[in-house]
């Protein structure tokens, strides 16, 4: 085994800038998505992003992931500044096996081969992935698919305080054009019941079926 410390998260003790960390990413995502098909200058969409990237490293290396709120509200502006706001395009949803539709290289860039079609595309977020254990959570209780030492009330608790966190993000990003809230993925669930057995539960499970019910949506 290679031992790496390093690789440690030490999740409890970092769950707040975990969790700024990753709806920063989200929501820095979303923005760009909304601002690639519609930018004044052609390239100046990906440097924007690359920027706010770049500059939330210093936040995250020092643990301060509370001043990723303020520098996404930065990111907001200057997005908006460099797009054609009155602007609408079709939109195509990418779903999939999490690895494969994030990374360009292994989906052959098809998001950018979209962008070049005149499509706007939406990805769904990360958040999706990882929140998604405590809706299970439930879920394995109520179909007796494993048992869980953690009551259902608590990790419904956890999801709803998560949840409220998430929706401080929306509202820095709800002004921008075709941006897309965090979804309840309770809902979700609910959505994915009608497509699949709701005892799926393995791999992405129902995530994925709810993700196609939402863009359908």
């Amino acid at each position: 085994i290679n031992y790496q410390p390093g690789f440690d998260l030490h999740v409890s003790k970092n769950i707040g800038l975990l969790l700024n960390t990753m709806l920063y990413a989200d929501c820095l995502s979303k923005l760009y998505q909304g601002a690639v098909i519609r930018e004044k200058t052609k390239g100046i969409a990906r440097k924007i992003r690359d920027k706010y990237t770049e500059m939330s490293f210093p936040y995250i290396e020092n643990k301060q992931g509370d001043k990723l709120q303020v520098l996404l509200k930065k990111a907001v502006a200057e997005f908006r500044e460099n797009i054609n706001e009155g602007s609408t395009y079709p939109t195509i949803g990418i779903v999939g096996e999490i690895y494969l539709k994030y990374n360009a290289f292994s989906n052959k860039y098809v998001v950018d081969w979209l962008n070049d079609q005149g499509f706007e595309v939406a990805v769904p977020s990360i958040y999706n992935f990882f929140i998604n254990g405590l809706v299970n959570n439930a879920v394995n209780r109520k179909y007796h698919i494993k048992p869980s030492k953690t009551p259902a009330f608590v990790t419904t608790a956890i999801y709803n305080l998560i949840a409220r966190f998430a929706r401080k993000y929306d509202k820095i990003c709800a002004g921008f054009p075709s941006y897309r809230p965090f979804d309840n993925l309770f809902e979700a669930f609910d959505d994915a019941t009608k497509i699949v057995n709701p005892a799926t539960n393995f791999g992405e499970g129902w995530l994925l079926p709810a993700e196609i019910a939402n863009y359908a949506k």
